[in-house]
């Protein structure tokens, strides 16, 4: 998909395009819009280095705030907290979704982590975390400092915002 833009005239304002195989430019629609700012995005943000859980936020919030299911992943990063891998472990259902430590450590591993960002979104909408949420940060994290693997936060998306657990206090990061 190729971009265009076009400035026909002042009264007029420019109008994004896209470039259709058969060489036709048209209008886009808002899912390929979305779809197109997502490609980017993830574009830059695997270059890019964590310096705090804002940028994070954003990326996945772009990708997770309409999705109509749970997924769980980790934003595998390097000892300069540069993103290695963002991997979506698990997909559930509209309420939960089942992770198995031992899982996130294999992940790990495979991409060669020091450090990883946990992730989920709320379906409902709402990014308050639950009890649940709490007790699996804390078992993950044990899991993941067997291998050397800090986890410097967990960040629930729902809707267009997103909870850092850093930033809310809800999770302190252990300090190697």
């Amino acid at each position: 998909m190729q971009s265009h833009f076009s400035f026909s005239s002042p009264q007029q304002p420019a109008s994004f395009f896209i470039r259709s195989p058969e060489g036709e430019y048209r209008v886009p629609t808002t899912p390929e819009i979305v779809a197109q700012a997502y490609t980017l995005i993830a574009q830059q943000f695997d270059r890019f280095i964590i310096s705090g859980a804002a940028a994070a936020c954003d990326y996945l919030v772009m990708r997770y705030a309409l999705e109509p299911r749970e997924f769980f992943g980790l934003i595998f990063l390097n000892t300069q907290n540069s993103v290695l891998e963002v991997k979506e472990l698990y997909q559930g259902n509209v309420s939960d979704v089942a992770v198995q430590p031992r899982e996130l450590v294999k992940a790990a591993l495979q991409c060669n982590a020091t450090g990883a960002i946990m992730f989920h979104n709320h379906p409902s909408g709402n990014p308050t975390p639950s009890d649940a949420d709490l007790r699996f940060t804390r078992e993950a994290e044990k899991a993941l400092a067997l291998v050397g693997v800090t986890v410097h936060d967990h960040l629930i998306v729902g809707g267009a915002s997103a909870t850092s657990l850093v930033e809310k206090g809800l999770f302190t990061p252990a300090r190697k």
